[in-house]
């Protein structure tokens, strides 16, 4: 299992555009190997609609990373069973770049 946080910016058209200046997207991928799990992480993160700025965070976890956090043993054990978790930790909206 691969954990990953991605800077992200909804696309223009998303209805987060107008909400949201953008979002720290942290990704619990059930992959074997690192970069398809990386691959799967950024699909996912455009299927709804955000495009990728920037990774902050990259590593293999594990069920026991989680002793401390129910939240994020939940998201653990929801990647085991689906296959991904995405948790999107947005920010305030500020002025876009094409504006």
């Amino acid at each position: 299992m691969y954990f990953f946080t991605f800077l992200s910016q909804p696309k223009p058209g998303n209805d987060s555009y107008d909400q949201y200046g953008g979002a720290y997207v942290n990704c619990w991928i059930n992959s074997e190997k690192h970069e398809e799990a990386e691959e799967i992480a950024r699909q996912g993160i455009d299927s709804f609609g955000w495009t990728v700025e920037a990774k902050e965070e990259d590593h293999a976890i594990y069920e026991e990373d989680y002793a401390d956090s129910e939240a994020g043993l939940a998201c653990y054990r929801k990647a085991e069973r689906e296959g991904s978790c995405f948790i999107f930790h947005t920010y305030p909206l500020g002025p876009h770049e094409d504006d």
